[in-house]
């Protein structure tokens, strides 16, 4: 007997006579909880391929987010194996945001001509050979140079990763891209954990007595460069880069046999441009998309800011925090940051997404005006307003692009700009932060307030421009059902 399931309620019919076999789930209620966990099941297994797609993309944006924290979280050991004063050590993340921006920006000029497999491929190999390379040098251009070309590499791995969420579940895909972004935290948080298990001391003792060592002079002075372990950090992330770059390697061998085969699938088109959509008219699309793209060139500025800045704050600062503490609250904004997005999506869907990203804005404000100007001289209010932050930004950047979603179909270009603004802001904020925060390191929360007060008052216009702008055009409703 052959069975097989023919209806949408999970009915199981013999295939040669139609006789019904069993019927698990046409009846129950449609409303009732059972009949969804049955129907999610079943999605499940229809979108499995898709799903494990998914996942490998997730796993990458981990490999992103933990290289980038790796610079910040290293940077006071960085300047005593170049034997530099931290003013130029910093200079590194200017150079490793020129790399992240070419790689970005070159996403624009390639995305026709590659696939989603390839970039994500040569982007993870790239990254993780130049990575684990990078610090066993002794020289400022020797680190600098291998930390920009791994940059290049993490460039196109940023915007192949959210560009492939695109291509996987199209305009279906909101929960999935705060899932994906909940991953790149998951990556920044761990990395500070990692890099704490090498780092040299603050504390030198000496004689009688011990002395901590907070000026960049004396740090250096202490320690040669042949002390210096975070070799070994960079050695996990970047082998870990590279398996990433394995398993995309395995996709682009599976996409190169099926082109030779005439059942070959081609990947899905985002943003058609023969769609209805089309009729709203090109300077209000972009428009959108730029606001957006300011939203992203904040948000990824501050993700930046705290990820290669916070540790050298809290040790320059009146705080005059160690090292592992300081890096703690790296750690602490990140997983605030990746594990909000795990409560945000059932609040999202009980309350309301709008509601949810007013009280995300409201958090913010809160985080702001503790932030300014008591973190800079309170170790508790730089906690809170640090852990505050990651709850607050967490959902909002997938929150504004999948708004542009839900009013037109977002093409791959449209994206890359979206992404190239992140980039811009990735490659602006830190290196300025890093200019100054030696010698006036209070700038840093300054700064970092400022720029969210910016954003949440973007974030706050955005819906109503758009609102206003997209109202008297109405997207066609997809009748695909991909799992949310």
């Amino acid at each position: 007997m052959n069975y097989e399931a023919i209806n949408d309620y999970g009915s199981l019919h013999d295939a040669d006579n139609g006789e019904l076999i069993s019927s698990h789930r046409s009846d129950l209620d449609p409303s009732s909880f059972r009949y969804k966990i049955m129907k999610l099941k079943d999605e499940a297994s229809e979108n499995r391929s898709k799903l494990i797609r998914t996942l490998a993309v997730c796993l990458s944006f981990i490999g992103l987010g933990a290289c980038m924290t790796l610079i910040g979280s290293s940077l006071l050991d960085l300047q005593i194996r170049i034997q530099e004063d931290f003013s130029t050590t910093s200079r590194i993340i200017l150079i490793k945001s020129c790399g992240y921006f070419v790689g970005g920006v070159s996403v624009a000029f390639i995305e026709k001509y590659i696939s989603d497999s390839v970039a994500l491929f040569v982007g993870n190999i790239l990254a993780g050979v130049c990575i684990i390379i990078a610090p066993w040098g002794t020289d400022f251009w020797w680190i600098s140079g291998f930390i920009f070309v791994a940059n290049i590499g993490q460039g196109l791995v940023d915007l192949y990763c959210n560009l492939s969420i695109l291509h996987i579940w199209g305009d279906k895909g909101s929960n999935f891209m705060q899932i994906l972004h909940m991953c790149f935290g998951i990556g920044s948080l761990i990395t500070p954990i990692v890099t704490s298990n090498f780092y040299l001391p603050l504390i030198q003792e000496s004689g009688e007595s011990s002395a901590i060592i907070n000026s960049t002079q004396n740090s250096t002075q202490n320690f040669t460069p042949q002390d210096v372990r975070i070799q070994w950090a960079f050695l996990i992330v970047g082998t870990y880069t590279l398996l990433n770059g394995v398993i995309f390697g395995i996709y682009c061998l599976i996409e190169f046999n099926s082109r030779s085969t005439k059942g070959s699938t081609k990947k899905v088109e985002v943003g058609n441009e023969n769609e209805p959509s089309n009729s709203i008219p090109v300077w209000k699309k972009y428009f959108a998309v730029i606001t957006v793209a300011i939203l992203a060139h904040i948000a990824f500025g501050v993700e930046f800011i705290l990820g290669n800045m916070a540790q050298a704050f809290g040790v320059k600062s009146e705080l005059k925090m160690d090292k592992k503490s300081a890096a703690l609250l790296v750690t602490a904004f990140w997983t605030c940051f990746a594990f909000f997005k795990v409560i945000f999506i059932p609040l999202a869907l009980y309350f309301g997404e709008k509601r949810m990203t007013y009280v995300n804005l409201v958090i913010m404000l809160i985080s702001v005006i503790i932030m300014v100007p008591h973190a800079a001289y309170n170790e508790l209010c730089a906690w809170i307003s640090f852990i505050l932050l990651g709850i607050g930004y967490s959902p909002l950047f997938a929150i504004a692009y999948a708004s542009l979603e839900s009013h037109f179909s977002v093409t791959a270009r449209q994206t890359a700009i979206i992404f190239v603004g992140g980039v811009m802001g990735e490659s602006i904020h830190p290196p300025v932060i890093g200019h100054f925060i030696d010698k006036s390191p209070n700038i840093f929360i300054y700064y970092l307030g400022a720029t969210s007060l910016l954003f949440v008052i973007t974030m706050f216009i955005l819906p109503i421009v758009c609102q206003k702008m997209f109202q008297p055009y109405a997207k066609p409703v997809s009748t695909s059902n991909p799992i949310q």
